[in-house]
């Protein structure tokens, strides 16, 4: 999780630490701070992660999700009566329906190299 100019460096110093990649998500304390916790999922269960995913967004809530190896940032927004994956970097959607979502979910448990999804959301 980046969060360039959002944050003093002394209170976020990975930032700007190019090695930085996965460790935003070791710093518990500092992200329940600010209204986040992590929820991981059952390694082949898309269906928890998108009950997870569908209270968030029926809430109003954004949940972040590591996802697409190599590892990327997104994020699941509601959208009419679906749940899409939108990409904040290429600002564009990358999933166009909530069946697409839970396939593409799925897929990230399968085949991306660890157990289950990581996933951000507020507490």
């Amino acid at each position: 999780m980046k969060l360039h100019t959002k944050l003093p460096l002394t209170e976020f110093p990975l930032q700007e630490d190019p090695n930085s990649e996965h460790e935003g998500w070791t710093f518990t304390e500092f992200l329940k701070k600010y209204g986040f916790s992590q929820q991981p999922c059952n390694p082949a269960n898309s269906v928890a992660a998108m009950q997870i995913i569908t209270g968030e967004t029926h809430a109003g809530r954004y949940p972040l999700l590591a996802f697409l190896p190599p590892w990327h940032i997104v994020v699941a927004v509601k959208d009419g009566n679906e749940i899409r994956i939108a990409d904040p970097r290429d600002k564009k959607f990358i999933t166009k329906s909530s069946i697409e979502t839970k396939s593409a979910i799925q897929d990230v448990i399968q085949n991306g190299g660890r157990p289950f999804l990581d996933m951000l959301t507020y507490s």
